[in-house]
């Protein structure tokens, strides 16, 4: 009787050891994809702050602002010498008369 009992009770010892083999797998695999996913939600989240400082920053804002102006500069310098056009040529022709007669 004693034999037939280390007979029946082994398999089962056996079966569960795999048992529990199987669902530390299980588990192990559950903690890796967790850890896996915690990970791209991590990485999401640094794309995404990087992204976002990125549009807060405002170290070019001083670089426009100066172009906008210079532009604004110009379009003003070519309206004055449009409009005084005739001043300008009179100015240009006393000078070059005056270093003409030197």
């Amino acid at each position: 009787m004693n034999t037939k009992n280390n007979l029946l009770v082994k398999p089962r010892e056996r079966g569960m050891v795999l048992l529990r083999k199987v669902h530390e797998k299980l588990q192990n695999t559950r903690q890796q994809l967790r850890e896996k996913y915690i990970c791209q939600q991590a990485k999401g989240y640094v794309h995404y702050s990087r992204l976002q400082r990125k549009l807060q920053e405002e170290s070019g804002q001083g670089t426009t602002e100066y172009a906008i102006l210079v532009g604004v500069l110009v379009v003003i310098a070519i309206i004055a010498i449009t409009l005084f056009r005739p001043k300008i040529q009179e100015l240009w022709t006393a000078i070059a008369d005056g270093i003409n007669s030197l």
